[in-house]
Protein backbone atom coordinates (compact mmCIF):
# COMPACT_ATOMS: atom_id res chain seq x y z
CA UNK A 1 0.00 0.00 0.00
CA UNK A 2 2.84 2.61 0.71
CA UNK A 3 4.42 1.99 -2.53
CA UNK A 4 1.08 2.11 -3.99
CA UNK A 5 0.65 5.59 -2.46
CA UNK A 6 3.96 6.74 -3.08
CA UNK A 7 3.75 5.98 -7.03
CA UNK A 8 0.56 7.60 -7.14
CA UNK A 9 1.93 11.08 -5.50
CA UNK A 10 5.06 11.05 -7.94
CA UNK A 11 2.62 10.34 -10.85
CA UNK A 12 0.24 13.40 -9.73
CA UNK A 13 3.71 15.64 -8.63
CA UNK A 14 4.77 15.14 -12.38
CA UNK A 15 1.31 15.39 -14.78
CA UNK A 16 0.98 18.69 -12.19
CA UNK A 17 4.30 20.80 -12.59
CA UNK A 18 5.46 19.32 -16.07
CA UNK A 19 6.92 22.07 -18.22
CA UNK A 20 6.44 24.78 -15.35
CA UNK A 21 9.26 27.45 -15.67
CA UNK A 22 10.39 28.20 -11.81
CA UNK A 23 9.63 32.26 -10.87
CA UNK A 24 13.25 34.31 -11.93
CA UNK A 25 13.23 37.95 -11.44
CA UNK A 26 11.97 40.63 -14.14
CA UNK A 27 15.28 41.15 -15.37
CA UNK A 28 15.76 37.83 -16.26
CA UNK A 29 12.51 37.67 -17.94
CA UNK A 30 13.28 40.89 -20.17
CA UNK A 31 16.58 41.09 -20.14
CA UNK A 32 17.77 37.71 -19.97
CA UNK A 33 18.04 34.44 -22.36
CA UNK A 34 17.30 30.62 -21.08
CA UNK A 35 18.94 27.70 -21.66
CA UNK A 36 18.01 24.33 -21.56
CA UNK A 37 20.37 21.84 -19.84
CA UNK A 38 21.55 18.53 -21.20
CA UNK A 39 23.72 15.94 -19.96
CA UNK A 40 26.08 12.70 -20.76
CA UNK A 41 26.91 9.99 -19.32
CA UNK A 42 26.08 8.83 -15.96
CA UNK A 43 29.38 9.15 -13.80
CA UNK A 44 29.69 10.40 -10.17
CA UNK A 45 29.60 13.53 -11.86
CA UNK A 46 27.26 14.60 -14.98
CA UNK A 47 28.94 15.83 -17.83
CA UNK A 48 26.20 18.87 -17.95
CA UNK A 49 25.87 21.28 -21.25
CA UNK A 50 24.37 24.85 -21.84
CA UNK A 51 24.27 27.82 -23.90
CA UNK A 52 28.66 27.63 -24.92
CA UNK A 53 29.81 25.93 -21.50
CA UNK A 54 30.30 22.64 -20.30
CA UNK A 55 31.46 20.10 -17.79
CA UNK A 56 34.55 18.34 -19.34
CA UNK A 57 35.31 15.86 -16.47
CA UNK A 58 34.18 14.72 -12.64
CA UNK A 59 35.27 12.67 -10.07
CA UNK A 60 35.52 11.85 -6.24
CA UNK A 61 37.78 13.29 -4.58
CA UNK A 62 39.82 16.59 -4.98
CA UNK A 63 41.67 17.82 -7.59
CA UNK A 64 45.20 19.29 -6.29
CA UNK A 65 45.43 22.85 -7.20
CA UNK A 66 46.93 26.12 -6.01
CA UNK A 67 44.59 27.47 -3.78
CA UNK A 68 42.76 24.42 -2.17
CA UNK A 69 44.76 23.16 0.46
CA UNK A 70 44.85 25.96 2.34
CA UNK A 71 41.23 27.41 2.14
CA UNK A 72 39.71 24.17 2.87
CA UNK A 73 41.66 22.38 5.49
CA UNK A 74 39.25 24.32 8.06
CA UNK A 75 36.16 22.96 6.48
CA UNK A 76 37.39 19.43 6.56
CA UNK A 77 35.28 17.39 9.31
CA UNK A 78 34.26 14.08 10.33
CA UNK A 79 30.29 15.12 9.02
CA UNK A 80 31.61 15.77 6.12
CA UNK A 81 29.09 13.18 3.36
CA UNK A 82 31.28 13.97 0.11
CA UNK A 83 33.91 15.80 -1.90
CA UNK A 84 34.48 15.93 -5.00
CA UNK A 85 36.02 18.07 -7.90
CA UNK A 86 34.91 18.65 -11.97
CA UNK A 87 36.43 20.37 -14.86
CA UNK A 88 34.65 22.99 -16.79
CA UNK A 89 35.36 24.74 -20.45
CA UNK A 90 33.53 26.88 -22.47
CA UNK A 91 33.63 27.58 -26.34
CA UNK A 92 35.89 30.42 -25.81
CA UNK A 93 38.85 28.32 -24.18
CA UNK A 94 38.40 29.25 -20.77
CA UNK A 95 38.59 26.62 -18.12
CA UNK A 96 38.38 25.87 -14.78
CA UNK A 97 38.88 23.30 -11.75
CA UNK A 98 36.88 23.32 -8.90
CA UNK A 99 36.59 21.56 -5.82
CA UNK A 100 33.93 21.27 -3.42
CA UNK A 101 32.43 19.51 -0.16
CA UNK A 102 29.12 19.19 1.00
CA UNK A 103 28.21 18.25 4.38
CA UNK A 104 25.23 17.47 6.69
CA UNK A 105 24.26 17.63 9.94
CA UNK A 106 20.84 16.23 10.90
CA UNK A 107 18.85 15.56 14.34
CA UNK A 108 15.51 14.81 14.02
CA UNK A 109 12.38 12.28 15.42
CA UNK A 110 10.92 9.50 13.13
CA UNK A 111 6.99 9.74 12.33
CA UNK A 112 4.48 7.86 10.46
CA UNK A 113 4.25 8.40 6.76
CA UNK A 114 5.96 7.76 3.56
CA UNK A 115 9.67 9.36 3.61
CA UNK A 116 11.93 9.46 1.16
CA UNK A 117 15.29 9.36 1.24
CA UNK A 118 18.26 11.41 -0.60
CA UNK A 119 22.12 10.92 0.30
CA UNK A 120 21.17 14.89 2.02
CA UNK A 121 17.97 15.21 2.41
CA UNK A 122 14.15 13.94 3.18
CA UNK A 123 10.86 13.75 2.66
CA UNK A 124 8.04 12.81 4.25
CA UNK A 125 4.42 11.96 3.20
CA UNK A 126 1.82 11.80 5.68
CA UNK A 127 2.74 13.24 9.14
CA UNK A 128 5.90 15.14 8.09
CA UNK A 129 8.93 14.10 10.07
CA UNK A 130 10.20 16.82 13.43
CA UNK A 131 12.90 18.31 12.69
CA UNK A 132 15.01 19.70 15.40
CA UNK A 133 17.98 21.20 14.13
CA UNK A 134 19.91 20.34 10.55
CA UNK A 135 22.63 22.60 8.71
CA UNK A 136 23.29 21.95 5.07
CA UNK A 137 26.87 23.37 3.92
CA UNK A 138 27.81 23.54 0.17
CA UNK A 139 31.74 24.82 -0.35
CA UNK A 140 33.18 24.84 -3.62
CA UNK A 141 37.02 26.89 -4.66
CA UNK A 142 36.90 27.71 -8.47
CA UNK A 143 40.06 28.28 -9.87
CA UNK A 144 40.18 29.70 -13.57
CA UNK A 145 42.97 30.14 -16.25
CA UNK A 146 41.86 33.81 -17.37
CA UNK A 147 43.01 35.21 -13.47
CA UNK A 148 44.77 34.19 -10.71
CA UNK A 149 42.42 34.64 -8.13
CA UNK A 150 40.05 31.96 -6.89
CA UNK A 151 36.50 31.97 -6.09
CA UNK A 152 34.60 30.75 -3.09
CA UNK A 153 31.26 29.26 -3.59
CA UNK A 154 29.29 29.00 -0.33
CA UNK A 155 25.67 27.60 0.27
CA UNK A 156 24.22 27.71 3.81
CA UNK A 157 20.65 25.96 4.81
CA UNK A 158 19.81 25.94 8.00
CA UNK A 159 16.67 24.54 9.94
CA UNK A 160 15.59 24.63 13.67
CA UNK A 161 12.31 23.68 15.49
CA UNK A 162 12.96 26.57 18.01
CA UNK A 163 14.49 29.42 15.02
CA UNK A 164 13.07 28.05 11.70
CA UNK A 165 14.68 28.07 8.62
CA UNK A 166 17.49 30.33 7.26
CA UNK A 167 19.41 30.55 4.20
CA UNK A 168 22.41 32.10 3.00
CA UNK A 169 24.72 31.91 -0.28
CA UNK A 170 27.29 33.73 -2.24
CA UNK A 171 30.29 34.04 -4.42
CA UNK A 172 33.20 36.17 -3.69
CA UNK A 173 36.77 36.41 -5.05
CA UNK A 174 37.59 39.14 -2.62
CA UNK A 175 37.14 41.86 -5.18
CA UNK A 176 33.60 41.34 -6.73
CA UNK A 177 30.70 39.38 -4.87
CA UNK A 178 27.50 37.35 -6.14
CA UNK A 179 24.57 36.67 -3.78
CA UNK A 180 22.68 33.59 -4.26
CA UNK A 181 18.91 33.27 -3.32
CA UNK A 182 17.07 30.07 -3.09
CA UNK A 183 13.44 29.85 -5.36
CA UNK A 184 10.39 28.23 -4.34
CA UNK A 185 8.08 29.31 -6.44
CA UNK A 186 7.21 27.94 -9.91
CA UNK A 187 6.08 31.43 -12.41
CA UNK A 188 2.59 32.80 -12.50
CA UNK A 189 0.28 30.48 -14.46
CA UNK A 190 -3.13 29.22 -13.66
CA UNK A 191 -4.37 28.69 -10.04
CA UNK A 192 -3.61 25.69 -8.08
CA UNK A 193 -5.66 22.85 -7.62
CA UNK A 194 -6.31 20.96 -4.96
CA UNK A 195 -3.85 18.00 -6.24
CA UNK A 196 -0.87 20.19 -6.61
CA UNK A 197 -1.17 21.72 -3.44
CA UNK A 198 -1.26 17.81 -2.03
CA UNK A 199 2.03 17.56 -3.68
CA UNK A 200 5.65 17.15 -2.39
CA UNK A 201 6.67 19.30 -5.32
CA UNK A 202 4.41 22.20 -3.86
CA UNK A 203 7.26 22.76 -0.92
CA UNK A 204 10.39 21.92 -2.69
CA UNK A 205 13.62 23.53 -3.62
CA UNK A 206 13.05 24.64 -7.39
CA UNK A 207 16.10 26.20 -8.49
CA UNK A 208 18.54 29.34 -7.46
CA UNK A 209 19.15 32.96 -8.58
CA UNK A 210 22.41 34.82 -8.56
CA UNK A 211 22.47 38.79 -7.83
CA UNK A 212 25.20 40.96 -7.48
CA UNK A 213 24.33 44.66 -7.06
CA UNK A 214 20.62 43.57 -5.87
CA UNK A 215 20.35 43.02 -9.69
CA UNK A 216 19.70 39.33 -10.76
CA UNK A 217 22.31 38.34 -13.13
CA UNK A 218 21.39 34.59 -13.78
CA UNK A 219 19.63 31.41 -12.46
CA UNK A 220 19.50 27.63 -12.53
CA UNK A 221 16.05 25.14 -12.59
CA UNK A 222 16.43 22.28 -10.48
CA UNK A 223 13.70 20.09 -12.13
CA UNK A 224 11.54 18.45 -11.23
CA UNK A 225 12.25 16.48 -14.90
CA UNK A 226 15.27 17.05 -16.82
CA UNK A 227 14.04 18.15 -19.35
CA UNK A 228 13.10 21.48 -16.70
CA UNK A 229 16.85 21.59 -16.38
CA UNK A 230 17.29 25.57 -17.44
CA UNK A 231 20.15 28.25 -16.92
CA UNK A 232 19.12 32.00 -17.17
CA UNK A 233 21.93 34.68 -18.20
CA UNK A 234 21.83 38.48 -17.99
CA UNK A 235 21.94 39.66 -21.91
CA UNK A 236 24.55 42.16 -20.49
CA UNK A 237 26.64 40.04 -18.57
CA UNK A 238 30.37 40.08 -18.95
CA UNK A 239 31.97 37.16 -20.07
CA UNK A 240 34.14 36.61 -17.10
CA UNK A 241 31.32 36.88 -14.63
CA UNK A 242 28.93 34.68 -16.64
CA UNK A 243 31.63 31.99 -16.81
CA UNK A 244 31.66 31.88 -12.97
CA UNK A 245 27.85 31.99 -12.49
CA UNK A 246 27.58 29.09 -15.25
CA UNK A 247 30.40 26.95 -13.21
CA UNK A 248 28.45 27.23 -10.19
CA UNK A 249 25.20 26.91 -11.46
CA UNK A 250 26.92 23.22 -12.86
CA UNK A 251 28.02 22.47 -9.44
CA UNK A 252 24.62 23.15 -7.86
CA UNK A 253 22.70 21.41 -10.06
CA UNK A 254 24.72 18.07 -9.64
CA UNK A 255 23.92 18.61 -5.82
CA UNK A 256 20.67 20.09 -5.52
CA UNK A 257 19.18 18.69 -8.60
CA UNK A 258 15.32 17.24 -7.71
CA UNK A 259 14.33 14.71 -10.61
CA UNK A 260 11.10 12.58 -10.46
CA UNK A 261 12.37 10.78 -14.15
Amino acid sequence: MKTLTAIIFVFLSTYCYAQRPMAVSENLLSNGSAYPVTWKGLSSFPKFQFHSYQVVEGKTGWTKSKYNSRLFSRLETASSNHKGSYLMASQAGDSAVVNFSRNMDFKGLESAGIVFGGENSSWSIGVPAEIIHSIDNYVALIETTSTDSAWRLIVTQQLDAQFGASFSGWLTNGDQRIDIRPVFNYQEGKKKGIIELMTIEEVALKGFEFFENARAIGAVQLGPQKKQFTVWFANDLDSQTEFIVAISCAGLLRDYMNTMD
